[in-house]
């Protein structure tokens, strides 16, 4: 009966022992995962202090221009857009642009 209890108990423990060096192994990927998001964001920290970031963000987000430039914007086709260029072609620009599609 002894020899019964710690073949039990040290089973118990064994098997605590797989799951605790399953969660650290886990642990370890995250650390890594998570060190190598540091460093990524640690370049990006030093790429914001340069004028070409600074003046990038002014250019993209703020629409701002240095002078002389001409700032062009794209615009997308609204689908209603789309719909009265269909309906304008002929019934052959029609089947051609349906053949196109495959």
């Amino acid at each position: 009966m002894v020899v019964a209890f710690l073949l039990h108990t040290n089973w118990k423990v064994y098997q605590r022992r797989i799951e605790f060096a399953a969660k650290i192994a886990n642990l370890k990927q995250e650390i890594a995962f998570l060190e190598q998001r540091k460093k990524e964001f640690e370049e990006k920290k030093s790429q914001t202090k340069s004028k070409e970031y600074l003046e990038e963000v002014a250019r993209e987000e703020l629409g701002l221009k240095k002078p002389g430039e001409e700032v062009v914007v794209v615009q997308e086709e609204k689908p209603e857009q789309k719909k009265e260029i269909e309906e304008k072609k002929s019934w052959w620009e029609r089947i051609k642009s349906f053949l196109r599609r495959d």
